[in-house]
């Protein structure tokens, strides 16, 4: 039996939306303590690669906030922003990084259920 007919549809859309609404601002908190505790790095200093990671944090970040309004076009843009995150980094990425695409996923995963 699928998932959404043992449920009521909307207690598990609105679950979605809130799980990816939480997660989505847990890191924008924990992205910003780290801003307030080390302080933001001088970009002039940064190498081509430190720029397009900061760039892709930046617009990651900027892909949350407006998911919140706009489900459809935050998670695009935390898609794409992670990809270009993804390609330029030489790290391992952690479970920290791992959780904006997951976000991204649940977002088109709520817009994609809720579309009329």
């Amino acid at each position: 039996m699928p998932l959404l007919h043992r449920y009521n549809h909307n207690e598990v859309l609105s679950g979605i939306r809130w799980t990816a609404r939480l997660f989505g601002t847990l890191l924008l908190f924990f992205v910003f303590s780290l801003s307030v505790g080390s302080g933001v790095p001088k970009t002039a200093d940064f190498s081509l690669q430190e720029v397009v990671l900061f760039a892709s944090l930046l617009t990651m970040l900027a892909g949350l906030v407006l998911a919140y309004k706009w489900e459809f076009w935050g998670a695009v843009v935390i898609l794409l922003s992670f990809c270009a995150f993804a390609i330029t980094s030489t790290y391992d990425l952690g479970f920290f990084f791992i959780l904006f695409p997951i976000v991204g996923i649940l977002y088109l995963i709520h817009f994609e259920l809720t579309k009329k």
